[in-house]
């Protein structure tokens, strides 16, 4: 099915779960207007196909909605612990615990198959902020809580130990690079 679309458009619905779900901004799927005018003009700039620059406002949106859906996140994005375009950076295509490929789309686009991500704490002592969380899939983070065997852990344990001993180092040059400030908590 090939879709024509411009940033008036009003509603333009496709089938079914076909991606991309180009419908209104309004809807769940973009949440805002300027995810869905981004995400237009990069599909038309790519010949109406699905790059990796539409990709990447796929992953805005559900950092947008993660960051937004939880009280503790809203009040660390507002103090400046919580990036979303630090986090974008943390947005990987592939679960570092378990390998399985994730998908950030929601609702209307959801591919079957693919893991969801998660934002998960690395230390829950020290909350939701940038040099504190990772982004793993739904499934490993919630046998992160819930285990009740070790070796149900030992690849989460050994990315999380790497994640750990690489964040400062990275967070520190991702700092510099955009002259933000380096929080320097516990």
């Amino acid at each position: 099915m090939i879709v024509t679309l411009t940033k008036n458009t009003t509603k333009q619905k496709l089938k079914g779960s076909e991606f991309p779900y180009l419908e209104e901004y309004e809807s769940d799927t973009w949440r805002k207007q300027k995810f869905f005018n981004e995400a237009i003009e990069c599909y038309s700039k790519a010949g109406n196909k699905v790059d990796e620059n539409f990709m990447q406002v796929v992953k805005k949106v559900w950092i947008d909605l993660n960051i937004s859906c939880n009280t503790e996140r809203v009040r660390n994005k507002k103090l400046g612990l919580l990036n979303p375009d630090y986090l974008l950076t943390l947005a990987t295509d592939t679960c570092k615990c378990c390998g399985r490929i994730m998908w950030y789309g929601r609702v209307h686009n959801m591919v079957e198959g693919y893991a969801k991500p998660s934002l998960d704490r690395m230390n829950n002592k020290h909350g939701y902020r940038d040099d504190n969380v990772w982004i793993i899939c739904k499934e490993c983070n919630t046998k992160k809580s819930n285990s009740l065997a070790p070796h149900d852990l030992y690849r989460i344990a050994a990315e999380w130990d790497k994640e750990v001993t690489l964040r400062e180092k990275q967070y520190k040059i991702y700092c510099e690079e955009n002259m933000t400030t380096l929080f320097n908590g516990e």
